[in-house]
């Protein structure tokens, strides 16, 4: 057989294919094994302590996921530091308070708690800090607050149950030493394995009211809920305060709006115009599930925790932050385009969405200045009803926009069209505020 002879080399190569397909099949077993981005696929091979079901500490897991939570304690270098705004000027942690970011805001929220304190979000490893530094609601905090701001929070679920958890104070629990972490591996890691779970039973709930089985759902489902866990629009209902998702309809602005104007419909009032208003607080699952990412199968992991090498494992990288901190693998196994290029198109999508908030905002304000004017007048207060139906629409569709955290970049073209509704609404509300007096507009 000559090296020259075509079938002589074809049963060579059949020969030598046989082995070195079972090699490759052996390493991309061991890369499948090794390179997924959970604990498990990097610690539970080397695990060198046993961890306690519920281990709230994130400390307690570093002998066995030692770069996980190295990157994990880096979410708290951010608190202060100006310098992560050069990421863009959308993102950082830092202490600015987001009222002071247009003219008028204060007013806006006036008579409901955020506008006493509303400040940029802390990173995780702050997170129940922040909570107990907060000046909202003062001393007398339900647990509810730290439902999403302590790994503490699975364990004491466990234990107590919902019921007798809601029932709980912030300050007892601290007291107590029950509630002495920040957000960390317990609220999405299952101890035993460093698989991702699902540990907020409000998450759960939610999901099957739509239909859907947590219990049946793929790992990169899991990249995305385990996130909605906490960075959702949520409702506290009725005296225990219980925490509830209000997806019964469906997860777009009008299924949140439509929760909103159920019982109770009001927060608070706003206090120039006794406009029934409710905050919609973070709700960046739902923003991100009408943007071309959720539709094409993108999870927030993907692009806030950007798998990375060590070693000879690819793992997610735990200090979760905005995707323009490290574009280059946050976006570039998906986008060929040079970084700078996907930079620009993502702060175009955010300062567009931010100058349709200014324009919004001016609106909001003119609305109530209209209402004020009309009261003055001696406007009958039924005669305001009007304005007050359509100043709360567009107020909803503002705060949505605003309280969302990528600026508009989770869904574009949903924001700007919310926008363009609370624009109208807002400008609507005027001409009814002017309309309800006995005195013809000036």
């Amino acid at each position: 057989m000559s090296w020259l002879d075509p079938s002589g080399n074809r049963r060579l190569l059949a020969l030598a294919a046989a082995p070195l397909g079972a090699l490759a099949a052996a390493l991309v077993a061991l890369l499948a094994a090794r390179g997924g981005e959970s604990p498990a696929a990097s610690g539970a091979a080397r695990r060198v302590v046993e961890l306690a079901d519920f281990e709230a500490d994130s400390e307690a897991w570093r002998p066995n996921y030692p770069e996980h939570v190295a990157a994990w304690r880096r979410t708290a270098d951010t608190a202060d530091r100006e310098d992560d705004r050069t990421h863009g000027p959308f993102t950082g942690s830092a202490r600015r308070p987001r009222l002071a970011e247009f003219p008028g805001l204060a007013r806006l929220y006036a008579g409901g708690p955020f506008a006493d304190a509303w400040e940029e979000e802390a990173g995780h490893a702050l997170a129940l800090q922040r909570l107990v530094d907060s000046r909202r609601l003062g001393a007398d905090k339900p647990a509810a607050c730290a439902a999403c701001k302590s790994s503490d929070v699975p364990r004491l679920l466990h234990r107590l149950g919902p019921e007798a958890f809601y029932a709980a104070r912030v300050a007892d629990l601290r007291t107590a030493r029950d509630l002495a972490h920040p957000v960390g591996c317990a609220d999405c890691h299952d101890a035993a394995t460093g698989d991702l779970v699902l540990t907020r039973p409000w998450l759960l709930d939610a999901l099957r009211a739509r239909g859907l089985d947590p219990a049946g759902a793929d790992r990169q489902q899991l990249r995305s809920w385990v996130c909605a866990q906490c960075h959702s629009e949520y409702r506290l209902r009725g005296v225990e305060k219980t925490i509830e998702l209000p997806w019964g309809g469906g997860q777009r602005f009008e299924d949140l709006e439509a929760a909103c104007d159920t019982e109770p419909n009001a927060e608070w009032q706003q206090p120039e115009t006794e406009t029934p208003l409710a905050k919609l607080d973070h709700p960046d699952f739902e923003a991100w599930s009408a943007g071309i990412h959720a539709a094409a199968g993108v999870a927030c992991a993907d692009c806030h925790m950007p798998r990375r090498r060590h070693g000879a494992a690819r793992i997610s990288e735990h200090e979760i932050r905005s995707p323009l901190a490290d574009p280059e693998r946050a976006c570039g196994p998906c986008h060929e385009q040079p970084v700078e290029d996907l930079r620009a198109a993502v702060l175009e999508t955010q300062q567009r969405t931010t100058a349709l908030l200014a324009r919004t905002a001016r609106a909001l304000d003119d609305a109530l200045d209209a209402a004020v004017a009309a009261r003055r007048r001696g406007a009958p207060d039924a005669a305001l009803d009007g304005f007050r139906r359509l100043f709360r629409r567009a107020f909803l569709r503002w705060d949505f926009a605003f309280s969302e955290n990528s600026r508009g970049f989770h869904a574009p073209q949903e924001s700007v069209r919310l926008l363009a509704e609370a624009l109208d609404f807002a400008r609507q509300a005027e001409l009814a505020a002017w309309a309800a007096g006995p005195a013809a507009r000036p």
